[in-house]
């Protein structure tokens, strides 16, 4: 794919994650703009928007950006839908293996208790 029907801004802003990801102490916003090439206007604009939707966290003197909650909470429905997904063929097998059982599984979601049964 070229690099015409890319979006740029996008590509900086996983450009960021993708830096403050490597920096154990995070960066500064002088340091993003440098390992980004863009001024620190667009740098900050960039981050600031990171920072409202939760993929990077500002820290106070000094000033740094860190990964934020968002990143973790994506990797956790990534991995919960991986399982679920597992768990789904798993049953579908042992119930073909075995026709007259009766599988159920039962998955806790915030207040509710979410069953599936084959």
């Amino acid at each position: 794919m070229s690099g015409k029907q890319l979006v740029q801004s996008l590509l900086r802003g996983l450009e960021i994650l993708r830096h403050v990801a490597e920096a154990p102490d995070g960066l500064s916003l002088a340091q993003l703009a440098t390992r980004l090439g863009v001024s620190r206007p667009t740098a900050f604009n960039l981050a600031r928007t990171l920072v409202a939707t939760g993929y990077l966290l500002k820290t106070a003197k000094p000033v740094h950006y860190t990964l934020g909650p968002a990143i973790s909470s994506l990797y956790r429905q990534h991995c919960d839908t991986n399982q679920r997904d597992n768990i789904t063929k798993m049953m579908q097998r042992l119930s073909s293996a075995f026709p007259a059982g009766i599988l159920s599984l039962g998955e806790v979601r915030g207040d509710d208790i979410l069953t599936t049964v084959l």
